[in-house]
């Protein structure tokens, strides 16, 4: 294979998203139940962690890609790396508890409390409390309940979120990147390193929103990261359209290029990569949302997929300018949803956030019977 060898990048950050998300989510399990908890007080080893698997994969990766850039034996092998941040994903893993949650589930009580001893200084017994009336309201729940007239507001607000971060085109930057600053006159080599930079600026970027989700607000994020993922896209898909067609780094499409592909990452790791994850066990009705965010999930990855393997068919039948200006317009789709859907998290009990997204929903009969009684908060 001539090229730089894409089936590498997106097997490896496949495996980066799918750690990076499942260790965010398991997190959560540990967070105080009766508010919407500071994602700066998230367990800091793990989101390390989860960091360090991200970079990890990628540098090491690109290093290898460079110094190997050719031969199938090669591409087997840069595949193969990926099991080396795997391992050590295996090692950090041995040291993680059980989540509350489950341990209670699973009749186990007294380990439950030993775990909650060890992330809270107190509330322990109220926290059990709570935990045994959700495990007991979801014993009504499942995908039956998904269709209640309380669920479907925020449903539709996780399942928006989880597509939408997907359909403005990340992944198209993510495992497209090397072919993509290929054809716009990069060499391998060159490629590659550009690669590895824009891999370090979506980890640094993911820091940095830890940093500000709670200061700034999640909506403020998401609309924040809308524009600047749009304007990205625009400016690329129109030099793209109009330019001549760049043949070597120092042409002028091709400098637009490798900006515009590092500022879409910047935006959108900084805002719709951290921050939907924390949004979504957030905005989802206690009763429900074991099985509300397995089905955001599930259509989340469905929506990678598709995005995936349309954007190569997409290149061919139209030409980098036009597909890049169509998830443009997706981004602008994605604005307009959370600007009128979406309702702000920080701070506030989930008691407080289900009545927001119920707000005007109810045309008919007493709103209070249309809702199951949430966990009260403490």
């Amino acid at each position: 294979m001539n090229d730089v060898p894409v089936q590498y990048y997106q097997s490896v950050i496949a495996i980066e998203l799918a750690v990076a998300g499942a260790l965010l989510f398991q997190i959560r399990f540990f967070a105080p139940r009766n508010r919407t908890d500071s994602a700066a007080d998230l367990p800091d080893a793990r989101i390390r962690l989860a960091m360090a698997v991200v970079l990890g994969a990628t540098v090491f990766g690109s290093l290898y890609a460079i110094k190997h850039p050719g031969g199938a034996a090669d591409e087997a092998v840069m595949v193969g790396l990926a099991v080396v941040p795997s391992l050590v994903l295996l090692v950090g893993m041995i040291w993680m508890p059980e989540t509350p949650r489950f341990l209670v589930h699973d009749g186990e009580e007294d380990e439950a409390r030993e775990v909650l001893e060890a992330v809270r200084e107190d509330g322990h017994e109220e926290e059990l409390e709570d935990i045994r009336k959700v495990e007991a309201e979801e014993q009504d729940g499942g995908l039956r309940a998904l269709g209640a007239d309380w669920v479907r507001p925020a449903l539709l607000v996780a399942i928006g979120l989880a597509v939408f971060q997907q359909l403005v085109g990340i992944n198209t930057i993510i495992y497209y990147a090397p072919t993509t600053l290929t054809n716009v006159g990069f060499g391998k080599d060159s490629a590659i390193y550009a690669n590895l930079v824009i891999g370090v600026v979506n980890v640094a970027m993911t820091i940095i929103a830890i940093r500000l989700v709670d200061r700034v607000g999640r909506k403020p994020l998401l609309l924040a990261g809308c524009a600047g993922m749009v304007t990205s896209l625009l400016v690329l898909g129109v030099s793209l359209s109009v330019l001549p067609e760049p043949h070597q780094p120092g042409d002028p499409a091709a400098i637009i290029t490798l900006v515009c592909l590092a500022t879409f990452i910047a935006s959108f790791a900084a805002t719709w990569g951290p921050v939907v994850w924390v949004m979504l066990p957030e905005v989802l009705p206690l009763s429900v949302r074991g099985t509300a965010m397995g089905v955001a999930v599930c259509l989340q990855w469905a929506a990678n997929f598709a995005v995936a393997q349309t954007f190569p068919i997409l290149l061919s039948a139209f030409g980098p300018g036009p597909v890049f200006l169509g998830y443009a317009a997706m981004g602008v789709l994605a604005l307009l949803f959370v600007k009128t859907l979406v309702t702000e998290t920080k701070g506030r009990s989930l008691e407080e956030i289900e009545a927001d997204l119920q707000k005007d929903r109810f045309t008919h009969g007493d709103r209070r019977d249309a809702r199951r009684p949430a966990v009260s908060s403490r």
